[in-house]
């Protein structure tokens, strides 16, 4: 099992950044070549060297939990796909974010609650920290800091408005991809009853 791991902080989704990382990708299959290029030519359009070296590592990092063929598939799908397999790559990466989502998410469906709290966040944490000391001795500003990016991800995904839960009816391409992947994720998805056994049972 992955440690956890606040690297997430660096970012939020990071739509355009990792569609460019991703195209340079398919075209030199070569990280050296792809970390050179990003640093000379300054691809990500960060202002210093160091800022985008810390964005093009978790960029690395996420998009590293597809295989080649996974990544074409997602660079020749609608946005909305995309962006769904965006999410999925930074839950496979973050071990914090995994658990938040395959937790928190389909319980709050169950119950018929609408809407994820900072305080449904920090109740998971509290959760997590006690049986984790490298999560337990993060600094509280790391904390507010994760916790503030979680959201703004859920809110870029359209898991979130404001907070409530926005239930999903997944774009074909985005769920024969999970179908074919691993069908627990799509517990990473606010779907009702309905949306979900039409994927699990077609």
């Amino acid at each position: 099992m992955k440690e956890y791991s606040l690297s997430f902080t660096a970012g939020s989704l990071l739509f355009p950044e990792t569609m460019e990382v991703i195209e340079l990708f398919l075209r030199e299959s070569d990280w050296t070549i792809i970390s050179k290029k990003v640093l000379t030519d300054n691809i990500l359009q960060y202002k210093s060297p160091k800022s985008t070296s810390r964005i093009f590592n978790e960029i690395k990092h996420r998009i590293s939990q597809f295989n080649e063929e996974e990544l074409r598939y997602l660079l020749k799908s609608d946005r909305d796909t995309q962006t769904g397999m965006l999410w999925l790559a930074i839950c496979m990466q973050y071990r914090l974010i995994y658990e938040f989502a395959f937790e928190v998410i389909p319980e709050k469906m169950t119950l018929w609650e609408d809407s994820i709290t900072y305080y449904d966040y920090e109740r998971f944490y509290e959760t997590k920290a006690e049986d984790s000391p490298r999560l337990a001795n993060i600094a509280e500003s790391t904390q507010y800091k994760a916790k503030t990016i979680v959201f703004k991800i859920l809110h870029q995904v359209g898991i979130l408005n404001k907070n409530k839960i926005v239930p999903m009816i997944l774009p074909p391409a985005l769920g024969e991809f999970i179908k074919n992947k691993d069908n627990s994720l799509f517990r990473l998805f606010p779907l009702n009853n309905r949306e979900l056994e039409r994927w699990l049972n077609d």
